[in-house]
């Protein structure tokens, strides 16, 4: 998916998987202009660290529904 199909039709997670790959390109690409690297590289650890945010809150889902089953009935005797 590119950056404008991700930006009109996915997630927020697709949009920047979309920009993380567009602009490594642009990173890789021999002909990048010296002057943008720094702005690029800059951009790209970003975004990296969104997705990183991201991925680690949808963990986050998974504990929160753990936290909503029902506790278990106590049984003093069985200390």
């Amino acid at each position: 998916m590119d950056v404008a199909q991700a930006a009109r039709e996915g997630t927020e997670m697709d949009l920047l998987v979309a920009m993380r790959d567009r602009i490594a390109d642009a990173i890789a690409d021999p002909d990048c202009p010296k002057r943008e690297l720094a702005s690029l590289t800059l951009r790209l650890a970003n975004i990296v660290k969104d997705i990183n945010a991201l991925k680690s809150a949808e963990g986050d889902d998974a504990i929160g529904e753990a936290a909503n089953l029902p506790d278990a009935e106590f049984d003093p005797d069985a200390l």
